[in-house]
């Protein structure tokens, strides 16, 4: 083998957001793209696939490997191993390489330990199925770490609050449309913060606005409001707020389209119980910001919840409970998911503090 290149101080880690903005990607042997964000993982690989298969059109040099426990890694270390057909470089991609057995894993390692010059691994790992994972599992990060301080380089692909907001920002702004901060505010509360999910409401709503070069509120409304999670989060708005006759309009629209009643009142459950954590914290002499970061939730969302927080008691969010737990056994017991409901969200609504 000639001599391989090491790390430059300065390029040991680099974000998902960092190659967004521009950040060039550096020559290694192998990635590892760590996070639990498919989306960002499948925008990488257009990447790498730019920037070491630029002459092979056809990507007949690109592998991949979707890892699980039966994966063997000899097989990943073959493709390796293989010479490039007309090309400079072989890619390989092991995603939920995380899912391999350990044993497995270490056949990468020893391969890693003297990489092949002509082919680049690109491995995935998932930083919440790790958190869960049993032992004997292949953890990417931690058992290579002698290998990546010499051939390998970390791509973080978690992005926080912020940083999709900043994606947020980016998509549109590729398109020369503008879109303010409640907006962007609107659309994570609405959709959520999965990109791929984003990334679709994002598309219907640049046509939606057709040739306008600017976003409001008012636009992000009516593209999303048709999402079953959009119009939960409304009604636990509306719940919350002590609004009765929106909450039955939105609860009526959601038995119409077949919403389980379970999940229904799963999101009031975890809704009060948000309200019952701002509350305490509240008590305890926490700002928003604070309470934001220890709730991990958007400052924005928190600011707006602390409203609501102020218009039950502790003993009236414990009622509320036994309230949403009566409900559950009545809809398990055969009742009527409308009537149970709609008795179950007018007893809330009417809650004193």
């Amino acid at each position: 083998m000639v001599s391989k290149q090491k790390h430059k101080k300065g390029h040991k880690t680099l974000t998902y957001m960092d190659i967004l903005s521009g950040e060039k990607l550096p020559h290694r042997y192998f990635f590892i793209l760590k996070g639990n964000e498919p989306y960002a993982f499948s925008q990488l690989e257009d990447v790498f696939t730019k920037k070491f298969l630029p002459d092979d059109p056809s990507f007949f040099n690109r592998l991949r490997f979707e890892c699980d426990q039966n994966t063997k890694g000899s097989d990943i270390v073959n493709a390796l191993e293989e010479y490039p057909f007309g090309s400079q470089y072989r890619l390989i991609f092991a995603y939920n390489a995380n899912k391999m057995k350990s044993s497995e894993g270490d056949k990468i390692k020893h391969y890693l330990a003297d990489p092949a010059d002509t082919s680049i691994l690109v491995i995935t790992e998932n930083d919440e199925e790790l958190k869960k994972s049993s032992s004997g599992k292949f953890h990417p990060s931690r058992t290579l770490k002698k290998e990546i301080n010499k051939f390998g380089l970390v791509i973080s692909c978690s992005l926080n609050h912020r940083e999709i907001r900043d994606w947020v920002t980016s998509q549109f702004s590729r398109n020369k449309i503008r879109i303010d901060s409640s907006s962007i505010n609107l659309m994570i509360e609405m959709v959520g913060d999965n990109l791929w999910d984003l990334s679709r409401e994002i598309e219907k709503i640049i046509l939606y606005i057709g040739d306008s070069r600017r976003i409001d509120i008012e636009d992000v409304r009516a593209v999303t409001s048709h999402r079953p999670r959009s119009k939960i989060f409304n009604l636990t708005e509306k719940v919350g707020n002590r609004d009765i006759s929106s909450s039955l309009v939105i609860l009526d629209e959601l038995v119409r389209e077949k919403t389980p009643g379970v999940m229904i009142l799963t999101s009031l459950n975890n809704h009060f119980t948000f309200l019952y954590r701002i509350s305490e914290l509240v008590e305890e002499g926490e700002y928003a910001d604070t309470i934001a970061k220890k709730l991990r939730k958007h400052p924005f969302y928190v600011k707006k919840s602390m409203g609501q927080a102020r218009k039950y008691s502790t003993g009236s969010i414990e009622k509320i409970y036994d309230l949403i737990g009566r409900a559950d056994g009545a809809l398990k017991s055969g009742m009527s998911e409308r009537i149970v409901l709609e008795m179950t969200l007018i007893q809330i609504c009417k809650q004193k503090r």
